[in-house]
């Protein structure tokens, strides 16, 4: 499963991608410049996406590549952490690192955050 973008979307000029939530200490408050998403706005646009996607594929592995922001949204999505501490993790997690959940059958557990043992070796 992968998500395309929409043919219109195929052709567009993206900017340069900003951080969500221009305030760690207030995830409401939205960032500038003006359109741009508040921590709360992107937690639930990619835990929305985070929860479809598994319910997609009931019992199946599924990888998802990601930066911290999203790995933030699964705290929050998944392990029902409050958006504050969620956005604290996202600046807390290593690049390159696995986070990995799994489903109970009812509900999600975390089994590793921000390991990043396949880095040691380099």
């Amino acid at each position: 499963c992968s998500a395309q973008p929409a043919p219109a979307a195929q052709s567009a000029v993206f900017r340069e991608p900003q951080r969500p939530g221009g305030d760690p200490e207030d995830p409401y408050r939205g960032r500038t410049p003006e359109g741009g998403e508040s921590w709360a706005e992107f937690y639930v646009r990619a835990g929305t996406r985070l929860r479809r996607i598994a319910d997609e594929h009931p019992n199946q592995r599924i990888v998802v590549v990601a930066h911290g922001g999203i790995i933030g949204a699964s705290f929050v999505a998944l392990g029902d952490l409050p958006m504050r501490m969620a956005t604290d993790i996202a600046y807390e997690t290593v690049n390159t690192s696995m986070t990995e959940w799994r489903w109970t059958g009812s509900g999600w557990r975390i089994v590793r955050f921000n390991d990043a043992d396949h880095l040691a070796a380099m």
